[in-house]
């Protein structure tokens, strides 16, 4: 019985099959030669496994960087699916999704592959021989068409000239009615940022996705910053310590001459006080812009800074004392709290940005410039010895940078968000950076003995002065 074999139809449930049947000890199987069998279930699951491509199938015309999806259905008991794509009638695929759910549809891209010959193939992740491309080809074509978007800025119901818009391809800028117009190509995303220094925005930005028609009426508000101009300070022997009015270009005087000098705001009432050293008057004193009275902080030191050093919101006096180390003097309580061991040369400002001014000084012993950072309280070399150091927001990226000027080499600043050195000007003898001009970037001050005395470097023009 088992060599008896037969041909016939089955017609079960309205679908007919043509099975061979061979008989074997199992009735419940069916096989071939080799003793194997297949229960009719497996059978009916292999017969049943199948994918079909419903999009893209054939005809269409797709621009490149415009989004689309796959379609396709299935039957069987298919987990997963492989998503390929063809560019020349399917003699090379390149992949969309591996092994992505076989849910029906998945989100495609358009890439930039021009062709006339593309072709989509699904095919089961489990099973590469169950399959199916698109029925004929279809087009990828260079994407030409397009939109613009447009608005008007206002700041206080006034057009604002000059913004520029930021991710628009370009980069336009507002007219003198505060009209901007920029191209994008269909199907384009992206994000448009207004920026203009002086101004904040609102909304801050705009998100844009999958683009196909013009956007008008994009507008924004612009809000005035207010950004503080710092003044000049200098000594000079014989005459006293004046500062310069940036924006009046007036001097005034504010003391008999002192050894040194730096400015902070050590009282908290938003002007900066004079900061100096009178040897002979003892030491170091401030005269409080708040109150305009006198007094002494310390003994005579080598050199002298200020800054926030515990992020209080009032500067803090930083000096260094030969024999003793680097202090800084707290301005509400008083407190001195001990730094860093002596150095040549102290300044501050906040290099990590965490909104606490770092400590950094020279220290020719140990090989040069050193900071002190105060979010994490490690020490890191900067550079090596220099004639005099400095710190200011060199770029406006909100971060305080290094300067100094050494002999023979020139004044850099040092990026400390990348660490790049970028070079601002020939050897000067002493430098100090702070915002004069009010564009929100610290502007580059020396001393030039061979060109006359004090100089700056506007950083909003380029111009020097």
């Amino acid at each position: 019985m088992k060599n008896k074999s037969a041909l016939f139809l089955l017609l079960t449930g309205g679908l007919l099959f043509l099975a061979l049947y061979a008989e074997a000890a199992d009735l419940g199987q069916f096989g071939g030669g080799d003793g194997r069998g297949d229960t009719m279930a497996e059978i009916l699951s292999q017969t049943m496994d199948s994918i079909t491509v419903t999009s893209p199938n054939g005809g269409e015309n797709w621009n490149s960087g415009t989004s689309h999806n796959i379609t396709w259905t299935s039957t069987g008991t298919i987990a997963n699916v492989n998503i390929d794509y063809s560019t020349n009638s399917g003699g090379s695929w390149s992949p969309v999704a591996a092994n992505t759910t076989n849910d029906g549809t998945q989100p495609w891209t358009v890439p930039s592959t021009p062709s006339t010959t593309c072709l989509v193939r699904v095919s089961d992740a489990a099973n590469a021989d169950t399959l199916d491309t698109s029925d004929a080809v279809f087009t990828i074509a260079t994407n030409t068409t397009s939109y613009t978007i447009s608005g008007t800025i206002l700041v206080g119901g006034t057009p604002l000239a000059g913004v520029v818009m930021s991710g628009l391809t370009g980069n336009p800028t507002t007219n003198a009615s505060g009209f901007y117009s920029g191209t994008v190509t269909s199907g384009w995303s992206g994000t448009v940022t207004p920026t203009l220094i002086g101004y904040t925005f609102t909304p801050a930005t705009r998100t844009y996705a999958n683009v196909i028609a013009n956007s008008t009426g994009q507008n924004y508000t612009a809000t005035v910053v207010s950004i503080q101009r710092l003044d000049f300070i200098g000594t000079w022997d014989g005459q006293g310590v004046y500062y310069r009015n940036s924006l009046t270009s007036l001097w005034v005087k504010l003391a008999t001459p002192a050894t040194l000098v730096t400015a902070g705001d050590l009282d908290g009432d938003g002007i900066d006080d004079l900061i100096g050293i009178w040897p002979g008057q003892g030491g170091v004193w401030v005269k409080y812009s708040q109150s305009g009275n006198w007094a002494q902080l310390s003994s005579t030191a080598r050199d002298i800074s200020a800054g926030d050093m515990n992020g209080d919101g009032r500067d803090d006096l930083v000096a260094t004392w030969d024999g003793q180390g680097v202090y800084y003097r707290h301005s509400l309580s008083g407190a001195w709290v001990k730094m860093a061991t002596p150095a040549t040369q102290v300044t501050a400002g906040d290099l990590d940005g965490d909104g606490k001014d770092d400590v950094i000084g020279i220290w020719p012993s140990q090989g040069g410039v050193w900071v002190k950072y105060s979010q994490s309280g490690s020490w890191a070399q900067l550079s090596s010895t220099a004639i005099d150091i400095a710190a200011g927001d060199m770029n406006g990226d909100g971060r305080d940078d290094l300067m100094a000027t050494w002999d023979g080499q020139g004044v850099y600043y040092r990026n400390s968000i990348s660490g790049a050195w970028v070079k601002m000007a020939t050897p000067a003898t002493l430098v100090a950076a702070g915002d004069l001009d009010g564009d929100g970037k610290a502007d580059v001050i020396g001393i030039w003995p061979g060109q006359g005395g004090v100089w700056v470097k506007y950083s909003q023009s380029g111009s020097w002065a």
